[in-house]
């Protein structure tokens, strides 16, 4: 049933202890809103079973008797959507009421109504905050909920109370709707992923008094991982020489990156094309080493390449990379270094280089021959090879850059790699 109660912000109260009043409406199905009614009570005086002012002062009979009118008018106004045969939607009951107790330009709500310019304000947040990670991730996640809005016809803005369930429900079918439609559609865990974000802002909502309660609460979110993709021995030698004898300096150049990255220990696409041409350092036996910190974890790493990732740093160490244009500080044409002081916009580059490189592995993998694989294909294709010829799972928990062996076992139990436990021997 629909309702509409007075309620005390005892967490707005002022310095003098008095609390702003508000009618919030509710109605199964539907987020609650507010209605300010513009009066303020005193915290220690209010009465939270029958919603009143306690006492018999002059104020406390004048504030009860405006809460006593508020309540009748919008008792009265659920009675004619009742009879109108309309559904008591919070928002449009409280505009109803507002405009019978004369409260126009009223404050709708505490924080913005609108659920679009809510998002966007939370990833505003991210951004001011350095959380280079979370705004990137977020910022994906409204990219993709602006997408389903402008396929439904809806422009870019939602209200609170229409993001129901069924409504969340049609953005996973949204999310999850067969590739060959329009070329948009993703993978389980992609799509589970952007829901998960959904559900912490509907959280974050549920929190800050917008809505009553999750509308993707019913949903079940934790799905399996999708399978990681890694190369054989042979397929990496496929790519290496397609790459070898590709004329696109584009394709050569997104194998070069790809190979340096399985060479290195399986280093992460993000330290690998912000690596500064002066960490990688010939060593007087010639062999030769490259010492980084990693971006995720912090942890200051030395590698020693093998031959094949020494030759491909050289290339690159040179005045000019492989038809890639002129050199740069980074070991890597492929982002601008003015821009990689900023979280933010470090995150953009990396994000960016990683698309086109992507893209260009996909090339690469059909001259090759080979199903297609992305950049971070290269870390677990190491991981995989290196426990198959017998390495230490502590020199790969090291190279990976993993807190835990547990968490190294994962990766490993992920990758469909059965790890010898001599100790259970």
């Amino acid at each position: 049933m629909p309702s509409a109660t007075v309620l005390l912000r005892r967490d707005k109260a002022d310095a003098d202890g008095r609390a702003p009043l508000r009618l919030r409406f509710r109605h199964r199905g539907h987020a609650s809103t507010t209605l300010s009614l513009r009066l303020r009570a005193p915290v220690d005086a209010w009465d939270a079973e029958r919603a009143r002012v306690r006492g018999r002062s002059r104020e406390a009979r004048t504030i009860n008797a405006a809460l006593a009118a508020a309540e009748a008018e919008a008792h009265d106004v659920l009675l004619q959507f009742r009879a109108a045969y309309r559904p008591p939607i919070p928002a449009d009951v409280r505009d109803a009421v507002a405009n019978r107790l004369k409260l126009e330009g009223h404050d709708r709500a505490t924080h913005e109504p609108d659920m679009v310019a809510y998002y966007r304000e939370w990833i505003a947040e991210q951004k001011l905050k350095g959380a280079a990670r979370a705004w990137s991730r977020r910022r994906a996640g409204l990219r993709s909920f602006l997408l389903f809005l402008e396929a439904r016809g809806r422009g870019e803005s939602l209200r609170w109370d229409e993001l129901t369930t069924p409504f969340v429900r049609a953005y996973e079918a949204f999310l999850l709707r067969p590739k060959d439609e329009d070329g948009q559609g993703l993978m389980r865990s992609t799509a589970s992923g952007k829901l998960k974000e959904l559900r912490t802002l509907c959280r974050r909502a549920v929190a800050d008094e917008l809505i009553d309660r999750d509308p993707t609460a019913p949903l079940k979110l934790s799905e399996p991982r999708s399978e990681r993709r890694t190369l054989s021995a042979e397929e990496l030698e496929a790519v290496a020489e397609a790459g070898a004898t590709d004329t696109r300096p584009s394709v050569r150049l997104a194998v070069d990156v790809f190979l340096f990255q399985y060479h290195a220990g399986g280093m992460r696409f993000g330290d690998a094309v912000t690596l500064p041409a002066s960490a990688v350092v010939e060593r007087p036996d010639g062999r030769t080493v490259v010492a980084y910190a990693q971006g995720k974890t912090g942890k200051v790493q030395a590698v020693l390449l093998p031959g094949a990732g020494a030759e491909i740093a050289s290339r690159y160490l040179d005045d000019r990379g492989p038809d890639a244009g002129p050199r740069t500080e980074l070991l890597f044409p492929l982002c601008d270094p003015a821009r990689l002081g900023d979280p933010i916009r470090r995150a953009q580059q990396i994000g960016r280089a990683n698309a086109r490189v992507n893209k260009a592995l996909k090339l690469a993998a059909k001259a090759a021959g080979v199903p297609g694989f992305s950049t971070h294909a290269a870390r677990h294709s190491w991981a995989s090879l290196k426990v198959a010829d017998g390495a230490d799972l502590r020199a790969i928990q090291r190279a990976l850059g993993h807190a835990t062996l547990a968490m190294t076992s994962r990766y490993m139990a992920e990758l469909g790699v059965d790890i010898l436990d001599l100790d259970a021997i």
